[in-house]
């Protein structure tokens, strides 16, 4: 039983850190959520998590496996499962959005781009005399 939940996370954990990754982009922020750009991705978080469940998927497999066959299932499980990514955010937008909304409305804090100030100064021209 052990085995088979590492094996689950050993598969689970980099699926998810690749999503992560792909959605801490704006091209692909944009087109999950299928709006224009109000909010930027929190990329920094993204890009965080993402690594972090990468490294765990590497140290479940070596718990699982130890590190001769544990590196080698690390390296189909990332195969695998960025080819599993990558045909989710292209077929399952509907389900990656609602996930995304949802932790979107739960997050009060903003996030947004940085902008232009709202009033660009400019020096006003010389009187002529």
């Amino acid at each position: 039983m052990r085995e088979a939940i590492l094996l689950i996370g050993v598969f689970a954990s980099p699926y998810a850190g690749f999503l992560l990754l792909a959605l801490g982009q704006t091209s692909n922020w944009n087109l999950v959520l299928n709006a224009p750009v109000r909010r930027q991705p929190p990329r920094r978080a993204f890009r965080i998590a993402g690594t972090a469940l990468l490294v765990a998927s590497l140290t479940l497999a070596l718990l699982r496996d130890g590190p001769a066959f544990g590196s080698i299932l690390w390296t189909v499980a990332l195969t695998i499962t960025g080819m599993a990514a990558v045909a989710t955010l292209t077929w399952q937008k509907p389900l990656l959005r609602m996930i995304l909304r949802s932790a979107v409305t739960r997050d009060r804090s903003p996030v947004t781009a940085p902008s232009m100030p709202n009033r660009i100064r400019h020096k006003e021209p010389a009187p002529a005399e």
